[in-house]
Parts: C-alpha cells; structure tokens; sequence
C-alpha cells in the first residue's frame, strides 16, 4: 500500500501536471489582442467589399418595387380607360399680385425634375420665385409634381345611384388626391364635351344649338349657344394666341347670365384682353358644370320636379380622395351636333394632383383577408422627412369607430360607394376598425365586422353619412392611398388625345410640321413640345411626295417620339424619312400634308430618392442642397398603347 505522504505527493503532482498543462494550452493577454486585431482587420477588409453589394441588393429591392408599381397603375389606367384624361402637362405657379396662377409650361422636358423658376427656398422648405413671393412646398413643386396638371378626365355621365347621402352620377377621380381651392376657380374645372366650331356668321334667324359654337371676324367674335336656364352658366374657352408678343396657351372661364343672346367678342368682354393672332385649330370651347355643393344633399340647383333640369351641376363630395357626383338628370342626356347626331353628355375635370408620391394603389382582398402594399414600408406622419422636417402626411382622413374623421397614414376607401373603410389605430377590437396595417412591413389584415353574415364585412363610411355601414368586400376592388419610405411617386405621362397643327413653337397638344415656314425646321420632321419626348404618336394621314415626283398618300405612322437628339429648333420630333425610305418631302398640295395626329401611349413613370439633406437658415445653401438632392432621383418607366374611346 502506498504511504498516504505518497499519495498525497502523487496527487500534488498531478495537479501541477494537469495545471502546467493547461498554461501550455492557454493564451496570454497579447495573443488574444494579436487575434482581435487581426480579426478586426479581415472584417473592414470585408466590409469594403459587402457595402456595394448591399447598396446593389437594395436597388434591385426598388427597381422591383417600382416595376410593380409601374405595371398595377397601367391594369389601373385599363381598367378605367373610358377614364382617360385628354392630357397631362407640366406646370408652373406664378404670383400675379393677387392670387397664384396656373401656367402651363410645355417646354419643360420629362427629366427636367428640378426647382425650375423658383429661386430661393427657406428654412420651412417654402420655394420663393424672383419676386421673393412664396409659392409652396418644394415637394409638390418639384421632381415628378413638375407635371401635374390633368386635363379633361373623365367619361359618359353614369347611371346615378345612391352615394350615402345623396343620390346623383359619381365620378372617382383617378389621381387623387387633388388641390382645391374655393378661391381660384380655375384650378378645378368641370365641363362637358368639346363643342363643335362652325365658321362664319350664324344665318339670320338660325339658333346656335347647344353643341356648337361660331367663330367670326378673324377668330376674334364667338357666338354661344343662348342660355334656357333659369341660372348663370358659364363656358371654358381655350385659344392660342400672342400676348405682348409672347405666344401663350390661355385658358379662361366665361359667365352668361340667363338669357343672354351669346354674342362675345375677345377683345371687348373683358378676357383675353390684347391677345392677337388667334391659331384657329387651337381655339376649344366646353361648357362649364355649375357647382351645387352648397346645396341640400339630395336638392340640386334646377329644383326637384323641374321639367327643365340643368344637367350641367356637380357637387364636389371630397377634393380629398376626388370624389365628384353629377346631377342624375345628366345620364342618358345628349348634345346634339350640327349635323344632327348626339353625343352622349361627358363630365370632365381638370385639376392638378395634390402629390404623385401620394400612391394609389387598387387590389382585391385576398381569401386570407391580408394583403401585401406594393411599399412594404409606409412614411408616417411627423416621422422625418427627406429635408429633416416632419412629414405632413397623406392629407387625407379616415374614420374612426364614432365617426370621428382622423388623419391617417393609409386610408382604404371603395370606389363603389364612395365609402372609406373605418380605422382607428391601436387596436384589433374589429367593432373598432375593419383593418389594422403593420407599417414596417406593409402588411393590411381585415378585420370580419360581422361574423354572424357570410364573407368578410368591412365597415365603411359613406359621403355626407354619420353611422357606418357594413359591407361584405370579397371580391371587390378596393384603393389604398398612402406614402412610402424613399419617396416612392408613381408618376403618370401622356402626350394630348387629339394635337392640332400650329405654325409657330408647339404647344402642350399641338405640332408643327418643318418648313411649313420658310426655313423653320428640318423639311422631314414633325415636330412636338419638349414634354412629348418618349411618348408614342399617331400620324393619321401623311401626304409626300417621293423622289420621282409622284405623290404618297395617305399613309399612317405610329412612332416615338425623339427627344434625346434634338436638331437646332431644340425639340423633339418624329422623322418620317426614317420610316419611309422614298420620302422627298411633304406634299403642300393639300391643306395640312400632315393630320389626325394623336396620343398613342400612356407611361407610368415610377420615381424614388432614398437620400436625405438638411434645410438651414441659408437660403442659397438650401437650393444647393435641394438640386445635389435632386440628383439622387431613380426612375423607372412602363408603357402601353392606351386611348380613350369616347
């Protein structure tokens, strides 16, 4: 046996074996620091290399995002072709003295996203023109809210129904929301159909009926058709002309009173005075709906049980989601033509969209009642945006269980009934809210209001209603407005329906042929405005002649039009040699050697910015900001031929 001192001794030993061990297989303090440094070099090595592929994996995240953003706003503009507006042009704002007014700015490239005219901007975000008159926010006067102004959408006055509390014709507008001031009238504009223009003086004793009007005296005397109203009506007339000797596109609204004879003259009644020059294909001439809005909800202004109602009224239920409803004596009502035809009553609108990035998105709930925003992280209100400031949100409200109208960051409303869905944050109680949205992931869950009914019930809230109302929403189309993260704007672009031809610079929807002026222009071009770059044109009849000598024609071409080569008049054009080889020159034979030239596409252009600047007290330093932030603009662009066929 062994000695327990001898034990005690072996057992010492291996305690210090086993302890010597593990010093051997240990670190020091200098080996791990060694380690660490030298892992901390392999990771920056890496991070060097990772950053651009991370920046490369989040633009083919955007560029995905807005390809479907591009393409659900054109099965949107499809679905709605009857819809389509005449034109949408770019516009600018200039303070006359007295008001903001509305200027047309054809000359303006699609790609030219910058402040433009606007020379300063403050620590508010506000841009100021030459004048130092403020003007407005720089986020609806720049990038893609340059071209904003949509002209003439709208269709065939619908079967009237009714729309919560009131009963009439309603018309949703596509690109809402929209500006609206009671005070400048000629922002929103509601009008019928384009009258027809007759030549001359009316014969003696003969009636201008309601579909026409007569231009006379050098294009400076039009005969309207007489008011048979009870009320006022008014009439939009569009001209072409030199002001000043400055060639203008003007637009102006003129009052009647009841029983006026409707014999005007430019020159002495007070609108478009010192015009001159008068282009006489660009003279257009509508009748102006009168808005009613003021009235009871289910009166409208030729009284209940007239035998004479004026079909000409609207009341405007919501400038916020467009929401426009016509008097129901307007379905089925026609304007007969010269020459005996009728043409069913249209209501248009023209105004300018609140904001592109304001996104309009349409779906179908899915069977799981959840479905997926194309952004799939929406900007809240007061969270920061891209100058620094707190949003201000979409603008739009949205209602609560009480009936309480709140701001919202994303409202759904149905088209249908002119409903909004009922919302209320912060909570999944579904006698609350019939949605809830997880705004970093865009995910919307609806919420079954009434579980006893078959399908999914939503409450909605409809205009002028002070309860809401379920409705079972399976398989109805249903539009969510809302704003997302980077600055997400789906833009829509199209060139005008219908271009007249024009002998001096193009305007927004006219075209001038080259060399119909002596040494203007290329003699094989026909040339368009700088905002109809890229866009698809129809040339309906083409006349030439070719190189023996022998007149071509009609011929008809569809083609883009050119914008990134420009030639010395610096516009963009359509060179028919290029698409007819014998061409030797337009044939000036007849009238007009070039006609029924119209729009032929409609492009949704989607835009974003993911970077940031900050506004300081600099004036000069913001603007600078603004257009190195400007410079940060993604596009993408998806297109299709799309005309509206009435």
């Amino acid at each position: 046996m062994m000695p327990m001192s001898a034990c005690m001794s072996a057992k010492a030993q291996g305690r210090r074996s086993l302890m010597n061990s593990s010093r051997r297989s240990g670190t020091t303090l200098v080996e791990v620091l060694v380690v660490i440094v030298v892992f901390l070099v392999g990771i920056l090595a890496v991070a060097q290399i990772f950053p651009g592929g991370l920046q490369a994996l989040r633009n083919s995240q955007f560029d995905t995002i807005a390809t479907s953003l591009g393409r659900a706003e054109i099965e949107m503009l499809k679905n709605h072709v009857d819809q389509m507006p005449d034109d949408i042009v770019p516009v600018q704002y200039v303070w006359n003295g007295s008001q903001l007014v509305i200027s047309v700015q054809p000359g303006r490239f699609p790609n030219d996203l910058g402040p433009g005219p606007y020379g300063n901007m403050d620590a508010n975000g506000d841009l100021y023109d030459a004048g130092n008159d403020l003007i407005g926010d720089w986020q609806t006067l720049t990038g893609p809210n340059i071209t904003r102004r949509v002209l003439g959408e709208g269709k065939i006055i619908p079967a009237p129904k009714q729309v919560g509390a009131y009963f009439g014709s309603l018309l949703t507008l596509q690109f809402a929301p929209v500006v609206y001031n009671a005070n400048y009238v000629s922002i929103f504009q509601v009008f019928g159909n384009d009258m027809t223009k007759r030549v001359g003086v009316p014969p003696t004793g003969y009636t201008v009926g309601t579909g026409e009007y007569w231009i006379s005296n050098g294009n400076a005397t039009i005969e309207l058709p007489p008011n048979n109203y009870s009320s006022p009506v008014s009439y939009s007339i569009t001209v072409t002309g030199y002001l000043s000797g400055v060639r203008q596109e003007l637009n102006q609204v003129v009052p009647l009173p009841a029983g006026d004879p409707g014999v005007h003259h430019f020159a002495d009644i007070g609108f478009f005075p010192g015009i001159s020059n008068i282009e006489p294909d660009s003279v257009k001439v509508q009748r102006e709906f009168v808005d009613v809005s003021s009235l009871a909800n289910d009166d409208w202004g030729s009284g209940a049980g007239n035998p004479n109602p004026d079909p000409y009224e609207y009341k405007l239920l919501s400038p916020q989601r467009g929401l426009v409803l016509f008097n129901p004596s307007g379905y089925n009502y026609f304007v007969r033509q010269p020459d005996g035809s009728r043409q069913p009553l249209l209501g248009r609108v023209s105004y300018d969209v609140d904001d592109w990035r304001i996104l309009n998105e349409e779906f179908q709930v899915p069977a799981s009642y959840q479905y997926r925003l194309a952004v799939n992280a929406l900007k809240v209100a007061r969270g920061a945006g891209p100058d620094g400031l707190p949003n201000q949100g979409i603008g739009v409200q949205a209602p609560d269980s009480t009936g309480t109208y709140n701001n919202a960051d994303l409202v759904i409303e149905d088209p249908n009934t002119g409903g909004v869905v009922m919302f209320q944050e912060g909570t999944n109680d579904p006698t609350k809210t019939s949605f809830t949205v997880n705004k970093s992931t865009g995910l919307v869950t609806f919420l079954d209001a009434d579980t006893g009914t078959p399908g999914l019930q939503v409450t909605e809230f409809l205009p002028g209603a002070a309860v809401g109302q379920n409705f079972t929403i399976d398989n109805r189309t249903l539009r969510a407005l809302y704003m997302g993260k980077n600055e997400f704007a789906v833009q829509v672009m199209k060139p005008a329906a219908v271009f007249s031809e024009t002998w001096g610079l193009p305007g927004a929807s006219s075209f001038y042929v080259g060399g119909s002026v002596s040494g203007v222009g290329n003699v094989t071009r026909v040339y368009f405005a700088p905002k109809c770059a890229g866009r698809l044109v129809s040339l309906g009849e083409i006349y030439y002649f070719n190189p023996q000598g022998i007149e071509v024609g009609p011929v008809q071409l569809t083609a883009r039009v050119e914008g990134s080569i420009l030639d010395s008049l610096n516009l963009p054009y359509i060179d028919v040699s290029q698409y007819f080889p014998d061409f030797n020159g337009f044939d000036y034979n007849y009238p007009s050697p070039v006609k029924e030239v119209k729009g032929s596409s409609v492009a949704v252009r989607v835009l974003w910015n993911p970077n940031k600047f900050n506004l300081s007290a600099d004036p000069a330093v913001n603007m600078d900001s603004l257009q190195t932030w400007m410079q940060g603009w993604r596009r993408t662009t998806v297109e299709t031929y799309l005309q509206r066929e009435n």
